[in-house]
């Protein structure tokens, strides 16, 4: 079998890779950690203690399910990661490209999207063992699954029918504009992927979410009259009040709003509708406070940026023949030469390491917005109802308490709950 093992660059880039990879997982030992703990330490009482109870249970609870996912984590980071680098040193990509273009269809926009389609199938059976595991077995058991074996196949296939259908667009759109835009074929590659994004925003709730879930406008008029208050107190657009069924594949609870411009959309999950309304009228003044604080847009701008300096980086290393040969493809046009599906494949697997930078920036940016949204709340006059809101929500979750500080500063979007109730208390003290 053919094997590029001996390459010295890709040995290099497998080298960095598994670097990440273990300096990931030793972050991940270092919460799993924190599931060992048997008691509630007391700083997290003491935060707690104006929202509400955590009995042993459901403290014991909350470890066991942390523990559960962090396992269920470590392994399919685990084969996902083998299995990569497999298809990378056996040449499977390449064996795969050569008999597209060769056999099937030497067009650029088909082999394309064939070969794309092919690398989905072959990762599909491993991603789709984990999710079945992930739902049926690990959510069941803690009593957060409410989905059936039809749901999860009609998901299954109106996800795959939905990526294929944006996929398509959005490729042959990239193909095109880099066969005829240039060497700035970046530039437009960036403000097309930028363009879809803001685009895809907008359908999300139109479009999008009817197609998994049921919207309908919430049925608690004294609540809905609450929202439409407030929303109209601090001249939020908001066009539809919904509420959707979430409840119909988990028992976990959220709320979000979605679109753009002067058209927006609040959506309740109605696993949440039994909280008390001026909590649920509080998380929608946290939802408010991003849409005052502008969130959505600094992160989708921060979202250009990465988008247009990793584009960057990749024209430079388009031409770069060296790094396309070490993966085992052939410049030969009779074998399909170089294009730019291939090269981005190569380029993943060189900017996989510092793209964890990229995502770290994220997470402290997104962390400092909840921070800021919860004040905008707290400034409203909610701040101990949403105080009471995120107790409960973590309650009703068997969210995870404890974080290891590292771990919470490379991966979490969102603070700590507790974190966020002794933010929330600060901004009283000093308001008294």
């Amino acid at each position: 079998m053919q094997t590029i093992i001996g390459n010295k660059l890709v040995q290099g880039i497998f080298l960095i890779n598994l670097i990440k990879y273990l300096l990931y997982l030793y972050v991940d030992l270092r919460q799993k950690k924190c599931y060992d703990i048997k008691e509630i330490p007391k700083y997290i009482l003491d935060a707690y203690k104006d929202c509400g109870e955590v009995s042993n249970e459901e403290f014991k609870k909350s470890q066991s399910y942390s523990n559960s996912k962090m396992v269920f984590g470590l392994i399919s980071r685990a084969v996902t990661f083998v299995i990569n680098w497999l298809f990378v040193f056996y040449v499977i990509y390449p064996l795969m490209w050569e008999i597209i273009y060769t056999r099937i269809s030497s067009n650029e926009y088909v082999s394309s999207l064939l070969f794309c389609g092919a690398m989905m199938l072959l990762d599909y059976p491993i991603s789709l063992a984990f999710d079945l595991y992930y739902t049926f077995v690990l959510e069941e058991k803690y009593g957060f699954n409410n989905s059936t074996l039809k749901i999860f196949i009609m998901d299954q296939i109106k996800s795959g029918l939905l990526v294929t259908v944006f996929g398509t667009i959005l490729l042959s759109v990239m193909i095109y504009i880099a066969n005829n835009t240039g060497k700035y074929f970046y530039v437009y590659i960036a403000l097309v992927q930028f363009g879809f994004i803001f685009i895809f925003s907008i359908i999300y709730p139109i479009i999008i979410v009817p197609i998994f879930n049921k919207l309908t406008p919430v049925e608690n008029q004294e609540l809905a009259e609450k929202i439409s208050k407030l929303c109209k107190d601090v001249n939020f657009p908001l066009k539809n009040l919904y509420q959707m069924d979430a409840s119909l594949r988990s028992n976990h609870g959220n709320a979000f709003f979605s679109g753009a411009f002067k058209s927006k959309s609040i959506i309740l999950y109605d696993t949440i509708l039994d909280f008390p309304q001026d909590e649920i009228v509080a998380i929608i003044g946290h939802e408010i406070g991003h849409w005052k604080n502008w969130d959505n847009y600094k992160l989708l701008f921060f979202s250009f940026i990465q988008t247009f300096v990793t584009l960057f980086i990749f024209h430079l290393t388009f031409s770069w023949n060296g790094l396309y040969l070490s993966f085992g493809f052939s410049l030969d046009p009779k074998l399909g030469g170089r294009n730019l599906v291939l090269s981005l494949l190569v380029f993943s697997y060189v900017l996989g390491p510092f793209s964890s930078i990229v995502g770290i920036l994220h997470s402290i940016m997104s962390q400092h917005a909840e921070y800021k949204a919860d004040e905008f709340s707290f400034n409203l006059g909610f701040g101990d109802f949403l105080a009471n809101s995120l107790f409960r929500l973590s309650k009703k979750s068997s969210s995870c308490m404890i974080f290891d500080p590292i771990y919470s500063f490379i991966h979490l979007s969102h603070p700590t709950v507790c974190d966020r109730i002794v933010s929330l208390k600060k901004l009283k003290d000093k308001k008294n």
